[in-house]
């Protein structure tokens, strides 16, 4: 868990120009979690899953954002599940659970950072051809209140790979985006950009590359829609890890660090697909 700030280890996605606007947060606290028995995610596993019916525009999470420059609880971030998007056969693997997860991150295919949002969703295995995701409505409002809050902020979305795609209106984000990784296509239609992973679907990334990021800015708004998703045959689990912040801040375990060099290698986890 972040609990104090450290000089970057590794720059990913790096900002090279300012955006005097942007508002930079970071999860600060906890209002509530859809989340199983564990919130370290290492692949496939059930135990990270929500147990509960997946219920369009009321299944949410919600936590406090803090100004990652001044550490002001300046806004409550509401995260709900909106709908599937689903083809070719693809369904959504509910037996015994939600096939969901929204939670603070505290170990995501290594990333601990407390400061950073993670979205686990569970498929059945995808058909040949097929292609699964759900849509998420991001909401800001004023701490402590169900007042909207229109505010711009930075969205970085970490290691995209295994042919995953986000997908997002060019009304609620600027575009072209602030900053794409090099092993990041996009393809913009129906006032839409979707970006995805265009390298081999099985090279696998890790969650400090700066070649497998997206970073986008949204406009003077209270709320946005992001669809998440993957077109991988065979994929059942698909992982998508956010950050709010102008650039990311990758911080190991105080212990981890003591390593010294090495210390950094024990911490990218590959990402694994189940």
């Amino acid at each position: 868990m972040k609990t104090l700030k450290l000089t970057t280890l590794l720059a990913c996605v790096t900002a090279t120009v300012s955006h005097a606007a942007i508002t930079t947060l970071e999860i600060g606290g906890v209002i509530n979690e859809l989340k199983g028995s564990s919130t370290t995610v290492v692949g496939g596993d059930p135990s990270n899953l929500w147990v509960g019916t997946l219920v369009g525009g009321t299944t949410s999470a919600a936590f406090q954002m803090f100004n990652d420059d001044t550490n002001v609880h300046t806004a409550d971030m509401r995260v709900t599940y909106m709908s599937a998007t689903l083809s070719g056969g693809a369904s959504i693997n509910s037996t015994g659970t939600s096939g969901l997860m929204i939670a603070r991150t505290t170990d995501s295919q290594g990333l601990m950072d407390g400061g950073t949002l993670s979205i686990l969703s569970r498929y059945n295995p995808l058909p040949n051809g097929s292609s699964a995701a759900m849509n998420f409505k991001f909401e800001f409002f004023q701490p402590g209140t169900t007042t909207p809050l229109p505010i711009e902020v930075r969205v970085t979305n970490l290691d995209l790979d295994f042919d995953q795609f986000v997908r997002v209106s060019n009304t609620s984000f600027n575009t072209p985006p602030f900053q794409i990784g090099t092993n990041i296509s996009s393809t913009t239609g129906s006032g839409l950009t979707r970006y995805f992973d265009n390298v081999n679907p099985f090279s696998v990334s890790t969650v400090n590359n700066p070649d497998n990021a997206v970073v986008i800015d949204s406009n003077l708004i209270s709320n946005f829609d992001i669809t998440l998703g993957t077109t991988l045959p065979q994929t059942e689990y698909t992982l998508f890890m956010f950050e709010f912040r102008a650039e990311t801040e990758i911080i190991p375990e105080p212990s981890a660090a003591l390593l010294g060099g090495l210390g950094m290698l024990a911490l990218l986890r590959r990402r694994r697909s189940a």
